[in-house]
């Protein structure tokens, strides 16, 4: 057996095997979620507006003439937003989204897993789409923005947790 052409390839760190755990885990969930999403939509959409009208008409009979107060405005843009993101079209656009978005990450979080740096650009790119898409379907709604801020967050927090094993991946 000729030993002299064999190149031990690195070990993998445990922090590193850590983070591709966690992101199969995340991915997974996100691939999940937006099959749910995707096939479920019509359906969560009626139960969603039926739980809406409730709120609504309960803020009407709570109100007591202070229709202009502020908490009483915030509470109507809040639900108009909410309005928005329970259409069922937006929700099958951003179900397909997320699932696109988690099978980038996941299969970046396997590349990096076997040790590839491929799979880190890989992982960004899911990570940006993840961004975009609710910033891009939800158009202008502040509940996407606060979603967008949050995967933005996580997957930032990632990104560079990931960045720092660089050093254990082959290019």
């Amino acid at each position: 057996m000729n030993m002299d052409n064999y190149t031990e390839k690195p070990k993998r760190s445990q922090f590193l095997t850590v983070l591709c755990i966690l992101t199969f885990i995340g991915s997974g969930y996100g691939i999940i979620s937006g099959i749910t999403s995707l096939t479920l939509a019509p359906k969560m959409t009626a139960e969603i507006r039926t739980e809406q009208q409730k709120a609504m008409q309960e803020m009407k009979e709570n109100d007591g003439g202070t229709k202009g107060s502020t908490e009483s405005r915030f509470a109507r843009k809040m639900m108009g937003n909410v309005k928005d993101f329970i259409d069922p079209e937006k929700m099958k656009q951003n179900g397909m989204a997320t699932i696109a978005a988690n099978l980038l990450t996941f299969a970046g979080a396997f590349l990096m897993f076997r040790q590839s740096r491929k799979g880190f650009y890989m992982y960004v790119a899911g990570t940006i789409a993840s961004v975009a898409a609710p910033l891009l379907i939800f158009q202008g709604n502040m509940l996407a923005g606060i979603t967008a801020l949050f995967l933005a967050f996580i997957g930032l927090v990632f990104i560079v947790m990931y960045a720092f094993c660089l050093k254990d991946m082959e290019a």
